[in-house]
């Protein structure tokens, strides 16, 4: 697995790749317990498996989330809404 600017920002570069690396070692754990018939080992690790995915779609709707806000700022620049007078407008200024 490949870690990029494309899915995670670039804070969270370090944490997505230890969270792919960390689900890489759990499927290799669930395979070999299932292999070996320990299906309860197995299901723990699935669940911890579950919990590095959700953390990984979280910061990738961090950045998706980021990616929008940026867009939309561009789009009303473009229509020549200045960024501060709507950042005045939000914080009451």
């Amino acid at each position: 697995m490949i870690v990029s600017h494309t899915h995670f920002l670039e804070q969270d570069l370090n944490q997505a790749y230890k969270e792919q690396e960390c689900l890489q070692a759990l499927v290799k754990s669930v395979t070999n317990h299932i292999k070996q018939g320990e299906f309860e080992l197995a299901k723990h690790r699935s669940q911890d498996m579950l919990l590095s995915l959700h953390e990984l779609s979280q910061l990738a709707y961090k950045k998706k989330q980021y990616d929008r806000a940026g867009n939309l700022l561009n789009r009303m620049e473009a229509m020549g809404i200045h960024v501060e007078v709507v950042r005045g407008l939000i914080n009451g200024k």
